[in-house]
């Protein structure tokens, strides 16, 4: 049996008593608490070291597919993919811990993230691109979680599903976008992305979140908008942020003010103005 947490052994195992041993690990960086777990199980691993130095680390549960291990072993690519858009992967080891459960989830765990037994490749490229936003860069809210999942999705659901399988994004905009103007689809608009009230802290800030930052790329253009994403990664890591930080930085950026968007689309509930959607 072995236990796994997001670092190997910080140092040698220290004899116990009756034959118990006693493990540490430690991390150097500043984690949040709920990025922390511990697997116990009998492990396989892979470890490969990129081209930046970065060691991958993979953890296998007996009976993981060998489907699920070939997912696991493009953590590399998917990472180098993220650092055009994030700057420089913020941590020294990056890696998965996959399980042959069903766990009904996956978590961003630092720099070790957790799967079930199907995970796919979108949900491995959300949860690396976690470890710079949700990770390195925190809330300090949960009310603010659309700055965790708004991104991480947009990156993997939106960047590297057209790098990957070749996505066409304004295709994807236009028709996930149309249907739900109708208003048929008022309970879609039902909710704020921001400070959106205990409980509902999820139901949104996947699929109408990651909508809101294409619409976010659409109101600033490429160049702007490629440099919000790696000045928000770079320069409020290690920090506890808010959503007012993001709204500051995306003034910044824009060299205007853009609050009557970000209204719209993030703190308001309801179909954002036409002059909003960016709809050709």
């Amino acid at each position: 049996m072995a236990g796994l947490l997001q670092r190997r052994a910080g140092h040698r195992p220290a004899a116990g008593p009756e034959g118990w041993r006693t493990f540490g690990w430690a991390a150097p960086e500043p984690m949040a608490t709920y990025l922390t777990t511990l697997f116990i199980d009998t492990f396989t691993s892979t470890t490969t070291v990129t081209d930046g130095g970065v060691t991958i680390y993979n953890t296998f549960s007996p009976g993981v597919s060998q489907a699920v291990k070939d997912r696991a072993a493009r953590t590399g690519e998917i990472q180098d993919f993220f650092e055009d858009f994030f700057g420089p992967y913020p941590f020294t080891t990056n890696g998965g811990q996959f399980t042959n459960d069903s766990l009904g989830y996956a978590l961003e765990t630092q720099t070790r993230s957790s799967y079930s037994r199907n995970a796919s490749l979108g949900t491995i490229a959300h949860e690396i691109a976690h470890q710079w936003i949700g990770n390195n860069v925190t809330v300090a809210s949960w009310a603010d979680m659309c700055l965790n999942e708004c991104l991480a999705e947009y990156a993997a659901s939106w960047l590297w599903a057209e790098h990957s399988s070749g996505t066409n994004l304004a295709t994807k905009y236009t028709g996930t976008l149309t249907p739900r103007l109708a208003p048929a689809q008022a309970a879609y608009w039902s909710r704020p992305l921001v400070d959106m009230g205990a409980g509902n802290e999820f139901n949104d800030v996947y699929g109408r979140g990651s909508l809101a930052v294409h619409a976010l790329r659409l109101e600033l253009g490429d160049e702007a908008f490629f440099t919000l994403l790696e000045r928000w990664a770079t320069e409020k890591a290690d920090q506890n942020v808010s959503f007012s930080d993001f709204e500051d930085l995306v003034d910044d950026v824009a060299g205007r003010d853009v609050s009557g968007f970000m209204t719209a689309w993030f703190r308001s509930t309801g179909v954002p103005a036409a002059e909003y959607l960016h709809l050709p």
